[in-house]
């Protein structure tokens, strides 16, 4: 019913800002697949290709959508001058942050040595299946001097931070010989601060 009222009002451009995410991956693609509009986007929801035919154009930036890594777009890119994203999440202190404002930190900062590798997640928390993060823990014993870092997203239902990090320590714990993370420092630098990992692409890892 949906995808015959967007055809039926002549929609030109139709675009997703939802993707392939928690509720929205059936409904939403099965529109799309009926293909009611000449042109459809995909904007927001992801930040990488939805690896369907009936999506035309990808709407990123440079940053996160390198122009090099087109090939692999099912979509065309659509590159924005600046940065796609177009809100603000409040952090674990309930202010609002902007990249702009935030410092370029240092590797010593986050307790990192010249050589060591950060693999990082950006996905929220309740994506981390056990048999995912089995694979990370064997990444981890496989590539010395290596860190995983988690991101936090404060979203309603999900738990606390202190939960996360329960849980994150107990199923390191349970993959010995991975090190489960130290308590995140009460410093400006915490590496578990959504402010810093706000900035994720400006630290020199």
């Amino acid at each position: 019913a949906a995808a015959a009222r967007v055809n039926r009002d002549g929609v030109a451009v139709l675009v997703d800002t939802n993707g392939m995410t928690q509720g929205a991956r059936t409904p939403l693609m099965r529109i799309l697949a009926m293909r009611p509009a000449r042109i459809q986007v995909h904007y927001h929801g992801q930040p990488f290709t939805l690896g369907a035919d009936f999506v035309d154009l990808y709407v990123g930036d440079r940053l996160s959508s390198p122009p090099d890594y087109a090939r692999h777009y099912a979509e065309r890119l659509v590159l924005l001058p600046h940065l796609y994203l177009t809100h603000s999440v409040p952090n674990f202190r309930g202010d609002v942050w902007t990249s702009d404002a935030l410092p370029v930190p240092t590797r010593q900062q986050y307790g990192l040595g010249v050589n060591d590798t950060v693999f990082a997640s950006f996905l929220q928390p309740y994506k981390i299946e056990p048999a995912v993060f089995d694979v990370w823990a064997d990444i981890l014993r496989r590539v010395p001097r290596s860190k995983l870092w988690l991101f936090y997203y404060p979203i309603q239902g999900i738990g606390g931070h202190e939960d996360m990090a329960a849980n994150v320590r107990r199923g390191a714990a349970a993959r010995a010989p991975v090190a489960p993370p130290p308590p995140p420092p009460s410093s400006a630098a915490d590496p578990h601060s959504l402010a810093h990992f706000a900035s994720y692409h400006r630290q020199p890892l």
